[in-house]
């Protein structure tokens, strides 16, 4: 939507010559995720009228984790995936994932990419190989803390 705005119909549906339909909702999160190459996003305010942009003066709520949801991995609704693979998530969303060709990228961002659908299914397969050590893939959320050694 563009600096200070916000989407307020996140469930409406755009849709853009030779790329998947995409919710609106998806499409901040991915923008505000650095996940949309800057010169590109610069240009989709004016396309997203579906999405009904409105200022963003009021912070969001953030949510209150308790020690179940800390231990919980996400899931992912449809179409989307977890990068560390079924039933794992990044114990360390801070670390950065590096690959050839790739932007770096924070493994929180990358695992909240896999959630949300931004990554194809196809390509989300091929990652928890690739991310496990660097993103401290794990069944629970957090870091972890490497056992002392003796």
């Amino acid at each position: 939507c563009g600096e200070g705005m916000a989407v307020t119909a996140p469930d409406e549906i755009i849709i853009f010559p030779g790329q998947q339909e995409v919710q609106c909702g998806l499409l901040q999160t991915a923008g505000e995720s650095g996940l949309i190459p800057l010169d590109q996003c610069v240009g989709l305010p004016p396309l997203l009228t579906i999405c009904q942009c409105r200022s963003n003066t009021t912070p969001e709520p953030t949510p209150n984790n308790d020690n179940a949801q800390l231990n919980a991995c996400p899931a992912a609704n449809p179409p989307g995936c977890s990068v560390c693979g079924p039933g794992k998530c990044v114990g360390d969303p801070d670390a950065i994932f590096m690959f050839p060709g790739q932007p770096a990228t924070p493994c929180g961002i990358l695992e909240e990419a896999g959630l949300l659908g931004v990554i194809p299914i196809d390509q989300c397969a091929f990652l928890p190989p690739l991310i496990d050590t660097t993103c401290v893939c794990g069944t629970g959320g957090g870091v972890s803390t490497p056992a002392p050694i003796e």
